[in-house]
């Protein structure tokens, strides 16, 4: 049977937020998995500019100072944006963290951009009896880790419908390019006018499906295996991102990644979820709105379809509704029913 950990957001004199989070992580026994010398990754979303709803990096600091007494070296972790933006490429991505308070002086660890430079450093995995995907990509400092903790805001989103674990996982942990391979299943196309045939594309292309001609790149479709690179090595974004999909391919191959993930790293990855500043949309966005309910508390547990599910249904019962749901329109518990084999019996435990 899978416990669920679970603290509110009361406190009282000698018993702050951060000593109950310590608590949380203390008594849901995860670190007991943590050994010495292990390189710990502490993936979350340090936020986009402008938006100010993301979780305080002081319950991170809590975290690593844990894992650090037991003789391991955590550091702070996330992959590159394909949208365009300060956080579309590792240097300045690291600068959003740093000036978000997520950095060395604040943390006592380093931040470490998973997938790299531009996004090409990761790992190939096979899906088995998949939905939609043969493959996932998986950013090599979060394949290789000897541990993760997936920490997440949840919140509402555009595309989803609700953000928790299963988001940050699927999309966080997934190099620029497969990005794409997620948002969308229609092919890259080039923008003539704003090409300069600077040829990044052509040599990234795994299929070689993209010429050069007349100081122009385009792609032929048939050749195309719709990967992304182009995407992502375009300097002028001639080669914009797709973001037309069907919400159900998008849960089927969101459910790939997951039962990929879990066949693969399933033994070292714990979920944190903090059900606060509970806002409709992403902290992708660079504002937020105000929060749809008050804040209920912090989660964790191993599994990320449970800890969703859990975050969910606590959220149902302090609005009276699906408040989430309501909003964006979208019936993820599709997605739910996709993972249903991950929903075994749990038994939920307060501290």
């Amino acid at each position: 049977m899978e416990k669920v950990f679970f603290t509110d957001m009361r406190t009282k004199p000698n018993n702050s937020l951060l000593n109950k989070f310590a608590k949380l992580i203390k008594k849901s026994g995860v670190l007991e998995k943590i050994k010495p010398k292990m390189e710990v990754a502490i993936k979350l979303h340090w936020g986009e500019p402008g938006n100010l709803s993301y979780i305080h990096p002081l319950y991170i600091r809590v975290l690593v100072n844990l894992i650090k007494k037991q003789g391991a070296y955590p550091f702070i972790t996330d992959t590159n944006t394909i949208y365009r933006g300060p956080r579309n490429k590792a240097t300045t991505n690291i600068e959003v963290a740093i000036k978000h308070g997520f950095n060395y002086s604040v943390l006592d660890a380093p931040v470490i951009i998973a997938d790299g430079i531009k996004g090409k450093s990761y790992i190939t995995i096979p899906v088995k009896n998949g939905f939609k995907l043969d493959e996932i990509k998986i950013g090599n400092a979060l394949y290789w880790a000897d541990f993760v903790f997936v920490v997440s805001h949840f919140k509402g989103h555009i595309l989803y419908g609700f953000g928790g674990a299963i988001k940050n996982i699927v999309m966080g942990f997934a190099p620029q390019s497969f990005k794409q391979v997620l948002h969308s299943d229609m092919k890259p196309e080039i923008k003539q006018d704003k090409c300069v045939g600077c040829g990044n594309c052509a040599k990234i292309c795994p299929a070689g499906a993209i010429v050069i001609k007349n100081k122009k790149a385009s792609i032929n479709q048939e050749k195309c295996i719709g990967c992304g690179e182009c995407i992502v090595v375009c300097p002028t974004s001639a080669i914009p991102v797709q973001w037309k999909t069907d919400i159900e391919p998008l849960y089927q191959k969101t459910a790939d990644f997951i039962n990929a993930v879990w066949e693969n790293m399933k033994e070292k990855i714990f979920c944190i979820n903090f059900l606060i500043n509970l806002n409709p949309n992403c902290d992708c966005m660079g504002w937020n709105e105000p929060p749809l309910l008050e804040d209920i508390g912090i989660l964790a547990t191993h599994n990320p379809v449970i800890i969703d599910k859990v975050s969910l249904d606590l959220i149902i019962k302090k609005a009276g509704k699906d408040v989430f749901k309501e909003y964006h329109k979208k019936d993820y518990y599709i997605l739910f029913n996709l993972l249903k084999s991950h929903l075994v019996n749990f038994e939920k435990i307060k501290i």
